[in-house]
């Protein structure tokens, strides 16, 4: 079983049933976590309704929420030390990805820059 982390256009993928990401979901073939930048990222839309959190919410439930810790801000720092261009949110995924050995699951081209990952993009 492959061991991943999901960004977030990926989870919003899925909430919009888009069907290239509903493995990474879905299927016992991968084992998928969220970071919990994900999930305020997922929440913090202003004009969220309560019928779209409470599916947000629904959704987050599927995941082992990863916290941000010491060393995923330690690598993070690393990460845009080294990714100029890297934005702090993206800093703060890459480095939970790295910091516990999970391959990234992303649409975002930029991380295919971050040698010290790997990234899956469906």
């Amino acid at each position: 079983m492959k061991k991943c982390l999901l960004d977030t256009n990926i989870v919003i993928l899925y909430l919009a049933g888009i069907e290239e990401v509903r493995p990474y979901v879905e299927s016992t073939k991968y084992y998928s976590y969220i970071s919990a930048i994900t999930v305020t990222e997922l929440l913090a839309k202003s004009d969220l309704s309560k019928s779209e959190q409470k599916l947000i919410l629904g959704v987050i439930s599927k995941f082992d929420v990863i916290d941000f810790d010491t060393n995923v801000a330690y690598a993070a720092a690393d990460l845009k030390r080294k990714h100029k261009s890297l934005k702090t949110p993206d800093a703060v995924l890459a480095a939970t990805a790295h910091v516990h050995s999970l391959v990234l699951v992303s649409r975002d081209k930029n991380f295919k820059k971050i040698k010290e990952i790997k990234v899956e993009e469906p």
